[in-house]
């Protein structure tokens, strides 16, 4: 059964000024490492489809990489997963807490962004529709109907994050989507919105933000290590896109643009 946020007890919290990851005001939080962990393979995933709010449940290989994230973190889980309600981030969710013994929270504000009459719809189907699309990416005012606003999206995704900060838990996992994590980053670095986003997260990928020296940096980037030596054992199977990739430790060096 799901488990929904009642009252949020997020503080406010400004988004970070030049020169800074994050804002004094967030650092008061007591959290002080997030694993912020992608969804694993669907179906609509493997055909390249767009999926918004369509609730597509993930196949056996999105299963089998939740697993293998759940053995990699075994002996450093968080206290608590935060995730989407929408079923993929759930069902991977719920494998991991399985595995670590920990509770599984839903916040409705981390699904992933929704799209629409563009649900379900490859990109080959999209070019009919590819100068409305253009628009919409370009302009992030633009609406399209039924598609969520960007800037919406972006509001709901950094309360979320906001929130997640502000609880008493020390270590947490938030199980989500790719988009819901590229705005946030894109707003956490101050990257103009109405631009395509330079950030990538593969299904089942691990991404780390630990407090250090009263900042918070990241210490990886949409890692698959976890799933290097099982995919490349998969030659007759689809290859998780860009291929593993593995970190090593340490922060990932950045500074924060204005907004």
């Amino acid at each position: 059964m799901r488990q929904y946020m009642g009252a949020s007890r997020a503080r406010t919290v400004e988004r970070a000024a030049p020169g800074q990851l994050f804002s004094s005001r967030w650092m008061s939080g007591m959290a002080e490492r997030l694993y912020l962990i992608r969804h694993g393979r669907t179906a609509w995933n493997a055909q390249g489809r767009i999926q918004g709010w369509a609730d597509v449940p993930l196949d056996e290989v999105g299963r089998e990489q939740a697993r293998r994230l759940a053995a990699r973190l075994q002996a450093a889980p968080p206290d608590r997963i935060l995730c989407s309600p929408l079923w993929r981030a759930y069902e991977t969710a719920r494998i991991l807490a399985d595995a670590w013994g920990v509770p599984v929270e839903v916040d409705e504000r981390l699904k992933e962004r929704g799209q629409g009459p563009l649900e379900g719809r490859t990109g080959v189907e999209l070019e009919a529709l590819r100068r409305a699309w253009r628009q919409f990416e370009e302009n992030p005012t633009a609406e399209i109907e039924g598609v969520e606003p960007r800037a919406a999206f972006a509001e709901r995704v950094w309360a979320a994050m906001q929130a997640a900060m502000a609880r008493p838990e020390r270590c947490l996992a938030i199980v989500a989507h790719g988009g819901t994590f590229s705005i946030f980053f894109r707003q956490w670095l101050g990257l103009p919105l109405d631009h395509p986003s330079p950030f990538h997260f593969d299904n089942a990928s691990l991404t780390e933000l630990i407090l250090r020296d009263g900042r918070w940096v990241v210490r990886r980037l949409n890692d698959t290590c976890h799933l290097e030596e099982w995919m490349g054992s998969m030659s007759h199977k689809p290859r998780i896109a860009g291929g593993p990739r593995c970190a090593s430790g340490g922060s990932w060096p950045t500074t924060a643009r204005s907004s």
